[in-house]
């Protein structure tokens, strides 16, 4: 397979193709590094060797409707000078870490997520919703810093439920600019612990806290904002 081809598909510019596999509907690529690492990266000693190799399995970018899956042999190197620990496996470019999938299929996904669902879009790919959200949630840590609570004074709790009310999220909102500044997971007391963290940190004084008629809210607001005016909203006061 043309080397060029390699690179512009899949971003493997120092790997090289040795064979393929075709299962259902999916392409296995099988590559290695095209050189063997020859210098110790730590104190430069030319007595470098391989200590053996793993396989590893990456999701590639589809091609002609084919999910593919780039199966590539991971080299480990050891150097044996006796002033030297060097002992790791060789770079991988197209990856980050663990992950199992490559760098430009991460973001193919978040380019489909703007016009698209999780779900449509893992069914779209073949990949699990899991993955999917996984690379999302990357998307969004790397690329948004958490709001500014500067000035923020007046805040708003509530619960939501996702996916059928199997799963809940609390949230804060900013009451003066309608600003959503912290989501956690559940619906106790503990799901707001990050926000009351991160409120001592940054030295900021609420002055009011609108909730529900929650147990655990109430709880958290008293024990963590004993100062502010507890506000309980009109719609769960005239229900109660």
């Amino acid at each position: 397979m043309n080397s060029s081809f390699l690179y512009h598909a899949w971003g493997l510019y120092i790997h090289k193709y040795t064979h393929e596999e075709y299962k259902g509907n999916t392409i296995i690529l099988h590559v290695e590094a095209k050189d063997r690492e020859k210098e110790c990266p730590k104190y430069g000693y030319r007595h470098l060797v391989k200590n053996g190799f793993r396989i590893r399995d990456f999701i590639g970018l589809p091609i002609g409707g084919k999910e593919v899956v780039i199966r590539m042999k991971v080299q480990r190197y050891k150097c044996k000078n006796k002033d030297c620990d060097y002992d790791r496996q060789e770079k991988i470019p197209l990856a980050t870490g663990s992950c199992g999938y490559t760098h430009r299929f991460a973001k193919y996904v978040v380019d489909l997520l703007r016009g698209m669902t999780l779900k449509d879009t893992a069914n779209l790919l073949g990949v699990s919703w899991d993955t999917v959200k996984e690379i999302h949630t990357h998307h969004l840590e790397n690329h948004y810093a958490p709001p500014s609570l500067e000035g923020v004074e007046s805040i708003g709790i509530d619960e939501f439920a996702v996916r059928k009310g199997h799963v809940y999220k609390t949230i804060v909102v900013d009451l003066k600019s309608g600003r959503i500044i912290y989501v956690g997971d559940g619906k106790g007391a503990d799901a707001l612990d990050g926000f009351w963290k991160r409120i001592g940190r940054k030295g900021i004084d609420i002055k009011y806290v609108a909730t529900e008629l929650s147990a655990a809210f109430i709880s958290s607001v008293y024990e963590n904002c004993q100062n502010a005016v507890h506000v309980f909203d009109h719609f769960h006061v005239v229900k109660f």
